[in-house]
């Protein structure tokens, strides 16, 4: 009976420790991620998405990958002299406790020469890797331009 208690006592102790450390690895998440559908030969497509650091420790996303694509970076828009222009920026900040936000005319994912067409409907996974060394993915949604900017108004 003494080793059954120590046993459970033992056990719940391992599955509390467990759930913390899942908890802390758990402190990034993607919310509302999206691709937006190009024409079948398109060779680069745009990437958005919010991104939440819940801890509180700052972070910055230094690549994304996708097996979708050859190559992917993260760019930023701007517009200086009445000229539009993208930048490729090296790292994505992400602050403690708040939620970037990338989308049309601000920061997003260029993705480079798509392996298959992509539709509508379809998911693409994007994969991050963190300055921490952390890592993680999500899915996002390919749509269309009408879904696009409905959704955004």
């Amino acid at each position: 009976m003494k080793h059954t208690i120590t046993l459970i006592v033992m056990t719940g102790f391992a599955l509390f420790h467990a759930v913390l450390a899942t908890a802390a690895e758990n402190t990034f998440s993607v919310h509302n991620a999206w691709v937006r559908e190009a024409p079948p030969n398109a060779q680069v497509l745009a990437g958005y998405a919010q991104i939440e650091n819940a801890s509180s420790q700052a972070d910055a996303i230094v690549a994304v990958s996708s097996d979708a694509f050859e190559k992917a970076e993260i760019h930023h828009s701007e517009v200086k002299d009445g000229v539009a222009r993208m930048t490729q920026i090296k790292s994505l900040d992400l602050p403690p406790h708040q939620i970037v936000k990338l989308e049309p005319g601000g920061a997003h994912f260029m993705l480079f020469k798509p392996k298959s067409p992509l539709r509508a409907g379809q998911p693409v996974q994007l994969n991050f890797t963190l300055s921490s060394g952390k890592t993680f993915s999500t899915h996002a949604e390919v749509r269309n331009a009408v879904q696009s900017s409905e959704h955004h108004h």
